[in-house]
């Protein structure tokens, strides 16, 4: 009798936490369920998922050049490895016989559900840590359903390539979960947790390398846990240092600006930093017009006044509160410095003491934020921790403002499910915003609506003139108006913005190639080879140039390249079978034609082709198209 009452309360405790646990998960699983049925974005997830011919042809050597070497700026090989398999089980589960380049593009909806598995685990984490430091189950569960339903998680959940931020973050978290059960003196194995610790903080760099902030969050556990610093306990952070240090020899930590990026001075940047600290600081108080692209250009941040003076009384009140800390040591002050600290740590890499690639287009990005959640769901556990009258008041506002979160969220995640929507939403906040409006000149043109675009594109040049993508577009878009000659200056336009810029040089190669400039061509196709030799379309360009220029030998050999590094791209194909069939090679090209067609069943033209060369191997060369 006197063991069935012991065992009781475990057993109730344990079915508490249980519970816990499927509220969080289901809770993630309500409101971001649906993107499962969303698709890709050519915002970004083109060239970092369903065009990365990295991930369309998943080689060995492939695999290994993520880890050999950066890709597209970063070096974030655990991230690519995770797309990589994503497609790969995209391609052995998902059903694709309705789409008609199923040999390529992988199924979204396992880059979405992954997200969601993600973010539902990652909510289970920041419980388990909240859980760990000494919070109740109540209190943690607040806390974690916070993290998963504030709106300002909606960009890295709800985009593919969001999943930068919430992959990077799962292994962040298990670091700092890990770092938690080793401060915990009454768990065993307390040196395997350390060793954990470094593991998964590798792991979480090479994800995103802003995850670097990890060691400073685990100092800042350690100065909740203890309220001081020994240079003994300091010791643990070296092996931090040895694989920070490893990463760094490797990799770049921020992209390049996509254009001219006038660096901001040493003086101003703490105060371009409390800036982003009061922006995303506010979005977390009062989460309303979130937008993909806030426009938030550093230089005007400097121009403003009004936020320069909310900077700097920012910093201020932080300089001070950290001192009165250190010198009072109140519980109450403590508890306030630990969690404002994690904030700010956690945003550290993207505030602009350190200029970052994305600072071309804004200081501040909703997704920057997706780690720094944690620290006002630790504010909110400590507001709810306890018992009695005022704290179970203090509960029911916390249900309360927890499920208007979540209206909001689910509200906001409907902007994400497709390109019109986001960008039109996004202009309606910021209508200056310049990468929306590049989105919403996309969206114009693969409806084939070029005309349109030409607005868009000329606004998204005056709203930041030193970005070369807008002249590029504009490129793109005179030639499908047939207007050859304003592409090619507009294209000029891009390449003196940004010289280092392959997609505009290719482009302009198959521009002044339709003006019969064919020595300007050639030049230009070499830049786009040079600078990004993995870029098929380059190779594309310039075997057309070179069929043009009488060159047989080099254009088959810019064919065969541009094939080994996209092998089932139409245009490829189709030129390269064009080219065989015309020098005669009747068999070659309808082997090409044929894997076309197998290809891309509902293309008409690949099935014409194929048949006409058939009748031309037939007859000798002598049937008629």
């Amino acid at each position: 009798m006197s063991e069935d009452t012991t065992a009781q309360p475990d057993l109730i405790k344990r079915g508490r936490g249980i519970f816990a646990c499927l509220t969080i998960i289901l809770a993630a699983l309500a409101l971001y369920g649906g993107t499962a049925n969303y698709g890709f974005l050519e915002h970004d997830d083109d060239r970092n998922i369903y065009e990365n011919h990295r991930i369309l042809n998943p080689t060995s050597s492939n695999y290994a050049s993520y880890w050999s070497e950066p890709y597209l700026g970063l070096y974030i090989p655990v991230t690519y490895t995770y797309w990589t398999a994503l497609s790969g089980l995209s391609h052995a589960l998902s059903d694709t016989s309705e789409t008609q380049n199923e040999a390529q593009k992988p199924d979204p909806r396992w880059f979405h559900r992954g997200n969601v598995i993600l973010h539902a685990t990652n909510g289970l984490l920041v419980m388990m840590l909240l859980r760990i430091v000494g919070f109740g189950l109540l209190a943690s569960t607040f806390g974690a359903l916070f993290f998963v339903a504030h709106p300002l998680q909606v960009e890295a959940v709800a985009w593919a390539s969001g999943a930068k931020d919430v992959w990077s973050t799962f292994w962040g978290l298990l670091s700092l979960v890990a770092f938690a059960r080793y401060l915990n003196k009454q768990i065993p194995h307390r040196r395997l947790m350390l060793s954990l610790n470094y593991i998964f903080y590798a792991l979480a760099i090479l994800c995103k390398p802003s995850q670097v902030v990890i060691p400073a969050l685990c100092a800042l556990m350690l100065y909740h846990k203890e309220s001081k610093f020994s240079l003994q306990r300091l010791t643990v952070f070296i092996p931090h240092g040895v694989v920070l240090s490893a990463y760094l020899l490797l990799a770049n930590v921020s992209q390049g600006a996509e254009g001219t990026f006038k660096p901001v001075p040493l003086a101003l940047r703490p105060l371009i930093a409390g800036d982003a600290i009061n922006f995303y600081a506010s979005k977390i108080i009062l989460p309303i017009d979130l937008a993909v692209d806030y426009a938030r250009h550093p230089y005007a941040v400097i121009n403003n006044k009004g936020a320069l003076v909310l900077s700097f009384l920012t910093l201020v009140i932080l300089a001070v509160s950290l001192v009165a800390t250190l010198v009072t040591n109140k519980p109450w002050l403590k508890k306030t410095t630990v969690v404002c600290g994690m904030f700010v740590v956690s945003l550290v890499p993207v505030l602009g003491l350190v200029p970052f690639g994305y600072q071309f287009f804004s200081t501040v990005c909703d997704r920057y934020a997706y780690l720094a959640v944690i620290a006002p769901a630790w504010a909110l556990a400590s507001m709810t921790q306890g018992v009695g009258a005022r704290r179970r008041a203090i509960q029911i506002i916390t249900t309360l403002y927890l499920l208007t979160l979540s209206f909001a969220t689910a509200h906001q995640i409907e902007y994400w499910h497709d390109e019109t929507t986001l960008f039109q939403h996004s202009l309606e906040v910021q209508a200056d915003g310049a990468v929306a409006l590049i989105g919403r000149s996309n969206e114009l043109a693969k409806k084939g609506d070029w005309r349109s675009t030409l607005p868009l594109l000329e606004r998204a040049s005056q709203a930041l003139p030193d970005w070369a993508r807008p002249h590029n577009n504009l490129g793109t878009s005179f030639v499908n108006l047939d207007r050859y000659q304003d592409a090619a200056d507009a294209l000029a336009k891009a390449l003196k913005l940004r010289p280092v810029y392959p997609l505009a040089w290719s482009n302009r190669c198959s521009v002044v190639r339709q003006l019969k400039r064919l020595d300007e061509a050639a030049h230009d196709c070499k830049m786009a080879v040079d600078q990004a030799p993995e870029f098929a379309p380059a190779h594309l360009n310039m075997a057309l140039t070179l069929m043009d220029m009488g060159n047989w030998a080099g254009a088959a050999a810019s064919y065969q390249k541009a094939l080994a590094l996209d092998p089932n791209n139409y245009d490829s194909l189709y030129f390269w079978a064009s080219a065989l069939r015309d020098r005669g090679d009747y068999h070659g090209a309808i082997q090409s034609f044929t894997k076309l067609a197998a290809l891309y069943p509902r293309s008409e033209e690949a099935r014409r082709e194929l048949e006409h060369t058939q009748s031309l191997a037939a007859t000798g060369g002598t049937a008629k198209n």
